[in-house]
């Protein structure tokens, strides 16, 4: 396991050095490894559409909504923004994610669906008086969330290759982190599931009892515990062991490679890269609405001097 100090304490700003601590060895982070110089690629969006939020990233694609005679859904495939029409005139709906095959899931109203390439829309299957939530696809276009009716609450996966019916995975009242590739599933108060109805805990931090779990992709999960008003973050590896955590503060995402954006104790946004502190672009993408990708970029949201949203890519060099 991983443990890196460093960012702020309450409202108060310090700088602490990050530190690694591994097999028993404690080495102190290197300037290289924190520095960083940022490009941004913004993402275009139709006229009239502003005020942009990211949602989820899958691939080469993202997901987020705009405003414009109400809020409005739009996909971007390699910063190319469309926006997507809803199932039927008028609904209200909300998007989740988007695979990296292009297909978003999103909601309306009580119902689940998806939307594909095509612009075909396709509502997930429920029971009889049954309520579907999706919260989670993979790149597969499988969808995880929660079917909620009859009294029960059933943490469910719908198959790419068929929609209208699902695979029921725990039966419990908590929600879906994430689904990956291998159709692992965590929920978000920390249980992990290789295949339907058998799972087991996420490691606890030594002296922490609960957890949630904010996302969870290439095996990968992240997210955070608290204890006596403080948080911690959290990030996990593919065996469930503790991989990284990180005093007074909450991770959002992260990616194999180490590289973990989140949110100081004082909610200021950070970004830990190679064992330290990570120099973070200017002006600062939302943490909440930005995803960490597997070729080390951020995929995201932030806000210009006027608060207006905007979507945007950021590498590093």
């Amino acid at each position: 396991m991983t443990t890196l100090t460093g960012g702020t304490v309450l409202k108060t700003r310090r700088a602490v050095a990050g530190v690694i601590v591994a097999t028993g060895l404690m080495l102190p982070a290197t300037a290289e490894a924190q520095t960083c110089t940022w490009q941004r690629t913004d993402f275009t969006v139709p006229e009239p559409h502003y005020n942009v939020e990211v949602f989820g990233i899958g691939g080469d694609y993202a997901v987020g909504t705009a405003i414009t005679d109400g809020t409005r859904i739009v996909r971007w495939h390699n910063g190319q923004g469309t926006v997507l029409e809803p199932p039927a005139e008028g609904d209200f709906v909300w998007p989740v994610s988007v695979s990296a095959n292009g297909t978003v899931v999103a909601k309306q109203s009580a119902r689940g669906y998806v939307t594909k390439l095509d612009g075909t829309h396709q509502f997930l299957g429920t029971g009889d008086g049954e309520t579907a939530e999706p919260m989670s696809i993979n790149g597969h276009g499988d969808v995880a969330g929660y079917v909620h009716g009859n009294g029960q609450s059933k943490n469910v996966v719908w198959s790419g290759s068929d929609y209208s019916k699902y695979e029921v995975y725990s039966m419990t009242n908590v929600g879906v982190a994430g689904i990956d590739d291998t159709n692992a599933l965590v929920t978000t108060n920390g249980v992990k599931y290789r295949s339907p109805k058998v799972g087991w805990p996420l490691q606890k931090a030594h002296g922490y009892k609960d957890v949630v779990v904010e996302e969870f992709d290439h095996g990968i999960a992240v997210g955070w515990t608290h204890k006596n008003g403080s948080r911690m973050a959290l990030v996990w590896n593919d065996n469930s062991s503790l991989r990284v955590t990180i005093p007074s503060a909450v991770a959002y995402s992260a990616n194999t490679r180490g590289t973990i954006i989140g949110s100081a104790g004082d909610g200021s946004p950070r970004l830990w890269r190679a064992g330290g502190m990570g120099v973070l672009p200017s002006p600062a993408p939302l943490y909440y609405a930005t995803f960490v990708t597997e070729d080390d970029r951020l995929v995201g949201t932030y806000k210009d001097s006027n608060d207006d949203g905007h979507a945007a890519a950021w590498s590093c060099s």
